[in-house]
């Protein structure tokens, strides 16, 4: 996420704000839940927040 936003840099400023979500176990963060568990720690997917 970090590569992305360097290189979209110039495209993301002043943009609207993008949402993210957050595993509340392990800490994983996302742009897209696109599973059923958390590929990390295997908790489902409803224990994930989202963060702006």
């Amino acid at each position: 996420m970090y590569t992305e936003a360097l290189v979209n840099l110039d495209t993301l400023k002043g943009s609207a704000a993008k949402d993210y979500f957050v595993c509340t176990v392990c800490g994983l963060t996302v742009a897209n839940i696109d599973f059923e568990d958390c590929p990390s720690c295997g908790i489902s997917k409803d224990e994930y927040i989202k963060v702006s």
